[in-house]
């Protein structure tokens, strides 16, 4: 991506499955940092994707998007978003949120529950390592670190839509302590 006055972004893209019809669907995630118009261009070893390219035109934020969570530079043990509105963070950890999620519970209940008692966040694992009553869901298939199980990564992304549109955060907790099955080699775990 190239924005305006030149500054540059490289995104990487993921494949997240198959469409209803069998199609493979390849998705990118950029957050441009400027209004303006962006320029895009794809690089793929696929020839169905390389080569791709186009513009969007950037806006400026709508009302009440207050942007990303950042630490505070002025407050060092504070958050702020983008927009300068200071974040009090109130919330819980729900361990098992995406086994909860692929069983088809009430999870999306619990999440409301939390945010009628006024909390903005919920902190949940990717790797969920405690028994629960839901049938285990995990990352990877067979232990395979190199085999992603998109389900569960479909979930989580579901999981995360569902927070942030009840304006709420979700903390991310990558790695959990052993005997937990998230850890593979340095290079699966650095990607």
């Amino acid at each position: 991506f190239t924005g305006p006055g030149g500054v540059t972004k490289t995104v990487k893209g993921f494949w997240d499955g198959n469409n209803a019809n069998g199609n493979n669907i390849f998705k990118i995630r950029f957050a441009p940092t400027l209004e303006g118009t962006w320029t895009y261009t794809t690089s793929s070893s696929d020839s169905g994707l390389n080569g791709k390219s186009g513009s969007i035109n950037v806006i400026a934020p709508q009302s009440g998007n207050q942007g990303f969570l950042r630490f505070d530079p002025t407050q060092p043990y504070d958050f702020v978003f983008d927009s300068g509105d200071h974040y009090f963070m109130f919330g819980q950890t729900y361990t098992g949120l995406i086994n909860n999620a692929r069983a088809g519970n009430n999870w999306k209940t619990a999440v409301d529950n939390s945010k009628a008692h006024s909390m903005n966040k919920v902190r949940m694992l990717v790797i969920p390592w405690e028994p629960t009553n839901y049938p285990q869901s995990l990352p990877f298939l067979n232990g395979n670190h190199d085999l992603l199980n998109l389900a569960h990564w479909q979930k989580f992304d579901e999981v995360i839509q569902y927070l942030d549109s009840k304006d709420m955060i979700a903390e991310i907790i990558l790695f959990a302590d052993p005997p937990a099955p998230a850890f593979g080699t340095q290079t699966q775990d650095e990607r």
